[in-house]
């Protein structure tokens, strides 16, 4: 298949998609400036300062519903499918969205600090703080997840 151009439903001409180095380039760019502001606030929130496990809950759930607020406000089709919000070459602007969501979101979250403190948790025998770090990170990850698509559908 011919990636230079993708044909999308309900659309009257192709989209024209920019050189994959160019791409790369973009979400290396977002990826560092989500990296930055995860540093950033780790430095000026105290209640991140406060324990490791809170700070890697809070990025995550702010980068989970910007990303989904963003990537769903930008779509090209109108569809509810979870898919298209993840799918950059279906979005009125490719790059931005390869910028934002998956270059700047993805370096702000973080799903290797989650595994790792839930598994020093466990480790260690905190199986109450285990529970609570997973119950919270999977629940109040999805409830601000569909927060996020919905806000992003109703501002289209």
């Amino acid at each position: 298949m011919d990636w230079s151009k993708v044909e999308l439903m309900n659309s009257k001409s192709p989209l024209a998609l920019p050189s994959i180095w160019l791409m790369l380039a973009v979400v290396f760019g977002g990826g560092t400036m989500g990296t930055m502001l995860r540093y950033a606030a780790g430095q000026v929130c105290p209640i991140i300062q406060t324990d490791p496990w809170v700070a890697v809950l809070v990025v995550n759930l702010i980068a989970t519903f910007f990303a989904a607020w963003v990537g769903r406000k930008y779509l090209l089709l109108s569809s509810e499918r979870f898919v298209d919000v993840v799918d950059p070459f279906l979005k009125k602007n490719p790059l931005f969205n390869l910028f934002f969501v998956t270059g700047c979101m993805g370096g702000l979250s973080t799903f290797s600090s989650l595994s790792q403190e839930l598994c020093e948790q466990f480790t260690r025998g905190d199986f109450l703080q285990f529970a609570l770090n997973l119950g919270l990170s999977l629940i109040l990850g999805i409830i601000v997840g569909a927060l996020g698509l919905r806000l992003g559908q109703a501002s289209r």
